[in-house]
């Protein structure tokens, strides 16, 4: 499970957070998420953008890796958690799935 960091209720500028994908492998890996849980996700919340992931896909280098960028925003002071599936593929093997399970809470905002 990867916790996302506290965001204040209500921030319009929520900080970018990230993941980072490596391949120590020798071929290169496709990638790409799976945004289906996110969006169901973001509908409960009358289509609220409570976690936006603009990079959905592209390479990890052999022996490289790749940040992906996200950013939580805190509607209510609940905790938030959802599975993002990340299908993978190389050319010397078959699409393979990892899942990122990511949770986060909002605090309120200071006076």
């Amino acid at each position: 499970m990867h916790f996302l960091e506290h965001v204040p209720i209500g921030e319009v500028d929520a900080p970018m957070q990230s993941i980072v994908l490596r391949n120590e492998g020798g071929t290169s890996i496709d990638y790409r998420l799976d945004l289906s849980d996110v969006e169901r996700l973001n509908a409960s919340a009358s289509d609220f953008p409570l976690l936006e992931c603009p990079d959905t896909r592209g390479i990890v280098l052999e022996c490289g890796k790749q940040t992906i960028n996200r950013s939580f925003h805190q509607l209510m002071k609940i905790g938030y958690f959802v599975r993002i599936p990340i299908k993978l593929e190389s050319r010397n093997s078959s699409m393979n799935e990892m899942n990122e399970n990511v949770g986060g809470g909002g605090v309120k905002r200071r006076k």
